[in-house]
């Protein structure tokens, strides 16, 4: 590979125009392995929650933390009884 070819590769990925099919043949040619994948930005307890709020138009405690739903039986319970509410195939 040229010196020019890697400014290329370089100038690609640093403005995020570098395709996939691209880095799987650098990755190819570097004997390596590209993972391409989404990391959430929140728990999956936070994003259901959000979700359900949306959809079922139900307020939730504001106070509501991840981990904390699960450990409050009242505030579990409120959060099931708005699951309940919600079509489940609706929800995403």
């Amino acid at each position: 590979m040229t010196a020019q070819g890697v400014r290329k590769l370089e100038q690609a990925e640093a403005n995020g125009t570098i395709t996939l099919n691209t880095l799987a043949r650098l990755a190819h040619g570097l004997d390596c392995e590209v993972h391409y994948m989404f990391v959430p930005r929140t728990s999956l307890v936070e994003q259901v929650l959000n979700r359900t709020q949306e959809i079922a138009g139900i307020a939730l405690p504001s106070t509501l933390k991840g981990a904390e739903v699960l450990t409050d039986a009242e505030t579990l319970m409120a959060l099931t009884s708005a699951l309940v509410k919600v079509s489940k195939r609706g929800l995403w």
